[in-house]
Parts: C-alpha cells; sequence; structure tokens
C-alpha cells in the first residue's frame, strides 16, 4: 500500500505530505493527459471504460467467450442532486461483435459486478448498462 495511504490509515496526519503528494498526483495527471491527448475532466468516463473493458474481458475469458473486439463507451454526468449538491450518473455503452444480445447483456452484468469501478460507485450513482448493436 503506498505510504500515503498507509499513513492516513493509521491514523497519522502529515499536512506537508499530504500537499506534496497531491501536487505529485496532479502532476502525473498533467503529463498522463497531454502525452495520452485526454481532457483531464475525461479521466473518470476513460477509467471506467478501461476498468470495464478488463472485467469484461475476465468473465468472457471464463466462459471461454470471445469479447476481444468489445467496445466501450462511457459517459459521465453531473448536475444538481436534488439536494443542494452535485451527483454524477455514468451511461455504459457496450458492443461486443459476434455475439448475440442475450450473451452480451449476461456478459456485460457479470462485468458490472466484479469491475472495481462498478463496485465503488454501486448505491452512489446511478450507472446505466446498454447493450449496443
Amino acid at each position: 500500500m503506498p505510504r500515503f495511504f498507509r499513513r492516513l490509515a493509521e491514523g497519522v496526519f502529515d499536512e506537508a505530505d499530504l500537499i506534496k503528494r497531491t501536487h505529485e498526483l496532479a502532476d502525473f495527471i498533467e503529463a498522463a493527459s497531454t502525452e495520452y491527448k485526454i481532457d483531464r475532466k475525461q479521466l473518470f468516463a476513460v477509467g471506467y471504460a478501461a476498468c470495464f473493458q478488463s472485467s469484461l474481458m475476465l468473465v468472457a475469458r471464463r466462459q471461454h467467450v470471445d469479447a476481444s473486439q468489445s467496445v466501450i463507451t462511457s459517459k459521465v454526468g453531473i448536475g444538481p442532486d436534488g439536494e443542494g449538491g452535485f451527483a454524477l450518473e455514468v451511461e455504459l455503452h457496450v458492443s461486443i461483435p459476434g455475439l448475440d444480445k442475450a450473451t452480451s447483456e449476461k456478459l456485460i452484468e457479470q462485468a458490472h459486478q466484479v469491475c472495481p469501478y462498478s463496485n465503488a460507485t454501486r448505491g452512489n450513482i446511478p450507472v446505466t448498462l446498454t447493450v449496443e448493436g
């Protein structure tokens, strides 16, 4: 576990270290955004799509199904939550060429149970899963 998180878990709070590591993370995100030509505001959507695809590949492989041509499109929205704050919502549009809709839906639902992003957001924000094609 990275030192920053271990120290927080132990109840040790070092403000200078926290500030330093926050700047390091911001610098890393900026460099990665520039190198891969990704808008920093889209990183959650990009991360969710990549994570979901890895989860989809895992569950497909377990069932000896080829999902290697799958495409995940993640749309993340933000808006008022009705209580004076803001909330996120996610749409995952999934295409798995060569598979029928029923098989695709089954794999997508299984991937949704495995995906760390899905597990982290479950019960916190609405996530809509849609089979494309």
